[in-house]
């Protein structure tokens, strides 16, 4: 008998957090694939970034109040910070405001906090000194790592370049200096944002995505991969191999 996923998976009802060691990031289960009717995780230790696409009203602002829980759940204040660019405010009120290091809700007011988090991180970068077994340690630093966490980012965009541009040449390395870039955006036009070169460069780097509904005729924009009509809580993920899963995340109440 072939089992279909539910319409509906409770945040509840997911696992706990996967934590391997006290350097480890933490993975999380983005929700139940179709493949094996189980937890489909995401290790932001060695996969740090994360793209979320789709229509109005489909499941993208509940993933992120998903996401922004998990990391307090799995980190005390001092050991990370949430960075919010979230122009409804639908984010505010999701986590602690002592795990909150800014609270953006315009693209200038963005840019001048990431610019400031860039200046923060950069000293972070690993130099030739540092062995193979230092990177996996990350003892070269203190401090926290920082979570980006950015929803609706088409009303962001717009300027003369993006508010997230200071990170450019920070992604590469976000598992080793403890950057994490989490972006949301709707598919009006996405074609058109992944010009972007934030965005172009998360691509580049394999960063999984997550395309909830979209409708068809705005056209492939995540490689080869082609939009759907979803219901609610429903996302196509295609990981750096472009192996493509069908997903339901969770439904998350604050």
């Amino acid at each position: 008998v072939m089992r279909l996923l539910p319409a509906e998976v409770a945040a509840a009802d997911l696992p706990a957090l996967r934590v391997r060691d006290e350097h480890a990031v933490f993975q999380v289960p983005l929700g139940l694939d179709d493949v094996e009717l189980a937890p489909l995780w995401h290790d932001f230790d060695q996969t740090p970034h994360l793209m979320a696409f789709g229509d109005t009203e489909c499941g993208k602002t509940n993933l992120l109040r998903y996401l922004a829980r998990a990391v307090t759940d799995r980190y005390e204040p001092d050991q990370a910070k949430v960075l919010f660019a979230d122009p409804r405010r639908e984010l505010q009120d999701i986590i602690p405001t002592e795990y909150q290091i800014g609270y953006a809700v315009a693209a200038d007011s963005l840019a001048g906090t990431v610019s400031e988090a860039a200046e923060l991180l950069t000293p972070r970068l690993p130099g030739p000194e540092i062995t193979p077994d230092r990177l996996a340690r990350r003892d070269w630093w203190d401090g926290g790592r920082l979570f980006i966490v950015v929803d609706d980012a088409e009303l962001l965009e717009g300027g003369m370049s993006s508010p997230l541009q200071p990170l450019l040449s920070l992604l590469p390395q976000g598992h080793d200096i403890g950057l994490h870039l989490i972006v949301a955006r709707s598919t009006s036009g996405a074609g058109r944002a992944m010009m972007d070169p934030v965005m172009r460069r998360l691509w580049e780097l394999g960063t999984p995505a997550l395309l909830f509904s979209c409708p068809k005729d705005e056209g492939s924009f995540l490689g080869n991969l082609r939009p759907r009509e979803l219901p609610p809580g429903r996302a196509q993920f295609v990981n750096r191999r472009r192996t493509v899963r069908l997903v339901q995340t969770p439904r998350f109440g604050a």
